[in-house]
């Protein structure tokens, strides 16, 4: 994981991912 490629990822991308990062670690 590059910082290049983490810029490039749209906030709305990153919304939705710690959403699910946080049902993942709630299971």
């Amino acid at each position: 994981m590059s910082g290049k490629m983490t810029l490039c990822i749209p906030r709305g991308f990153w919304t939705t991912a710690v959403m699910m990062i946080l049902v993942v670690l709630s299971i």
